[in-house]
């Protein structure tokens, strides 16, 4: 109760409804540009390739169109044939919207850690908001790296084993969701530590990054059923992949600063236990 009272107080609905607003404008740049250089640095290794666009459809639900629907299909994102005028703008637009995301989502969990706004030179700021852009970007290709590589190792071992067609998926699929949460958590932590430039005790922030990592794989797990419900209403289903990724980012943004009001709680306690008490 006291997460959830500190978190109304400091207004986390409102700020997670306009960090999921910057959130949504600033992911078509992503898209279009992250992949279109991509694209280029592994031209010649479809594996890779594949794994990225597969970790990325799993990581965000209609984002896309792996066969489900999505605001693109893997051709149109990977079809680029160089640093066009298309890609310039694209990165252009990336370092505005990309910027003001992360900005969006620093103030948001300050705010509700009760924090000053970050007063940091605006300059050695931007640089330090590519940078997490960057550590965002090389772990996604890592996740994807482990990912070809559990699937390898899950092969290998089922047909050591001698394992069925159900027992191999299972794993395949435990082994992935557990990938996922491994870098639901470290962006998290990447999120609060560098993004948001929060100094906390080692054990709330990963208290703070393991409950965002959880969320953030409830929300996917349960992702699947909001798009359905969507596409199945008259109305909305010309509008589902649009709706869908808005309530999804709103969603997943009321996660990272509920997690931040967790970590305001538990910091508070833990200088409560710390402090000398009065004689």
């Amino acid at each position: 109760m006291r997460v959830l009272n500190l978190y109304g107080r400091r207004r986390g609905p409102l700020l997670a409804a306009g960090n999921a607003y910057l959130m949504f404008f600033s992911v078509g740049a992503m898209l279009v540009a992250g992949f279109a250089i991509f694209g280029l640095l592994a031209a010649d290794n479809q594996v890779l390739r594949d794994a990225v666009v597969n970790l990325v459809a799993e990581s965000t639900p209609g984002l896309i169109d792996t066969g489900d629907g999505g605001l693109a299909t893997p051709e149109q994102l990977l079809g680029t044939s160089g640093f066009g005028l298309t890609l310039v703008i694209s990165l252009a637009a990336l370092i505005v919207t990309a910027m003001g995301w992360i900005n969006g989502l620093r103030e948001g969990i300050r705010s509700v850690l009760g924090l000053a706004r970050d007063r940091t030179n605006p300059i050695l700021s931007k640089l330090r908001d590519a940078g997490t852009l960057v550590v965002l970007a090389v772990a996604l290709v890592i996740t994807s790296v482990l990912g070809v590589l559990n699937t390898a190792a899950v092969g290998t071992i089922s047909d050591w084993l001698g394992w069925g067609s159900f027992l191999t998926g299972f794993a395949a699929q435990a082994g992935s969701l557990i990938l996922m949460f491994i870098l639901d958590v470290a962006v998290a932590m990447v999120m609060f530590s560098l993004a948001a430039r929060v100094l906390m005790p080692s054990k709330v922030l990963l208290l703070a990054a393991v409950f965002s990592g959880a969320g953030a794989t409830v929300l996917r797990f349960f992702s699947a059923l909001l798009l359905n419900g969507i596409t199945n209403n008259t109305l909305l289903a010309p509008f589902a992949v649009i709706l869908g990724l808005f309530v999804w980012f709103y969603l997943l943004s009321q996660v990272y600063l509920i997690a931040a009001a967790i970590a305001a709680v538990r910091a508070a306690d833990l200088r409560t236990r710390t402090s000398p008490s009065p004689r």
